[in-house]
Formats: C-alpha cells, structure tokens, sequence
C-alpha cells in the first residue's frame, strides 16, 4: 500500500471513496433518465457525466498532480466536449 501512495500521492481509501462517489453518481444518473422531465434530464445526466470524467481525471488519471496550465485545458476540454454533445442533441 505504501508503494500506490509513493506513486500517486492517494491510499487505497481514497480510491475506494472516490469509487463509491462514483457510484453514486451513476445511480443518480440512472434514476434522473427514468423521471420525465423533458429537455432537463439530458442537460443533468451531462452535468453528472462531467462531474464523473472530473473525478476520473484527477484521481484515477492523475492530472490533479499536473502543471495547472495542463489541467484548465484537461478540464475545459472535457466540459466542451460534452456542451457540443448537447448541442447535437437539440
């Protein structure tokens, strides 16, 4: 275990808590797709899916231990990226 948290920076606690989080945000996704509320259900699974792409980044991709010019563009990137989805869908 002292070997992950040399290399990463994070123990196998935070990257089971940040699974669990992760989880939960798929359940919340799956729940908002089966309540009908129109054109807002797909703008909160996004909104959802980017929190989630967030959290892989930096934790299970490491880019919060990057130079921060490296992480705006990560993070700004990702959050275009899913706004062009939504634009494609209406």
């Amino acid at each position: 275990m002292q070997e992950l948290k040399q290399e990463t920076g994070t123990g196998y606690s935070q990257n089971i808590y940040i699974w669990l989080v992760l989880l939960a945000l798929t359940a919340v996704m799956t729940a908002v797709a089966g309540i009908d509320l129109g054109d807002v259900t797909i703008l909160i699974v996004l909104v959802v899916a980017i929190v989630q792409a967030w959290f892989i980044l930096n934790y299970f991709m490491n880019v919060k231990q990057d130079n921060k010019t490296y992480r705006i563009f990560t993070t700004a990137s990702i959050v275009l990226l899913f706004f062009f989805i939504y634009l494609c869908i209406h």
